[in-house]
């Protein structure tokens, strides 16, 4: 991506109920065992993301919004991870 290029992604996921949940992690986030778990097809979560380079710029920024709320909390776990 160029620093004049924007990237944009949507999609709408269903929602999905663990019945049976791994326990623990192992290695970069895998599930240390196997889960059961059903979808729910009508609950759905759209989800878009924007990106775009900052002229000059060096490291990640994120801003995060959850139902339309600004979330620095998640923000600075998002960039931990990212920059990792």
């Amino acid at each position: 991506m160029s620093a004049s290029e924007a990237y944009t992604a949507a999609w709408t996921s269903p929602s999905n109920i663990a019945l049976v949940k791994y326990w623990g992690k192992k290695g970069e986030q895998l599930p240390a065992n196997p889960s059961i778990s059903f979808t729910l097809d009508k609950a759905l979560t759209d989800t878009a993301v924007h990106a775009a380079r900052h002229a000059g710029g060096k490291g990640v920024s994120i801003d995060f919004y959850f139902e339309g709320q600004k979330n620095e909390s998640f923000e600075r776990k998002l960039v931990a991870f990212l920059e990792k």
